[in-house]
């Protein structure tokens, strides 16, 4: 199984947590859910450490994507796109893994996953962020 799946896994728990901002992260509880069950150890981590470190550094991510947003304030973001964006954002400058990867991926799920346009925003602000 690749890291698209696990990507996905990533990008519905930190849309969970942005629905229910009173949610907290324990890696115990969330290592045993079924999603992450289906996934091979090595995605089991990924997918753990990601979800951890984008919650550690999503005031630096928000800054980053906010500044990269030129119509919308950040608030009027979906949680669907502000999930997308804040796992991408956090691969993109806190990983070395291939920048047209992430943005591909994001797009991607938010093509399954979001609004008519939100593919097209989501490539939009990532590409922002990755040329700074």
């Amino acid at each position: 199984m690749g890291r698209r799946v696990a990507r996905e896994v990533v990008f519905k728990y930190l849309f969970e947590k942005d629905m229910n901002k009173e949610l907290g992260f324990n890696r115990d509880f969330y290592s045993k859910r079924e999603d992450i069950l289906e996934l091979e150890e090595a995605q089991v981590g990924y997918v753990l450490d990601t979800v951890e470190n984008v919650l550690i550094n999503i005031e630096k991510i928000d800054k980053y994507i906010e500044d990269s947003i030129e119509v919308w304030n950040f608030e009027r973001v979906g949680s669907v796109e502000r999930a997308l964006l804040r796992y991408a954002v956090y691969e993109i400058k806190f990983s070395d893994i291939g920048v047209e990867i992430i943005i591909n991926e994001a797009v991607e799920l938010a093509k399954r996953y979001g609004e008519e346009k939100s593919s097209e925003f989501i490539n939009g602000v990532l590409a922002k962020i990755a040329k700074k």
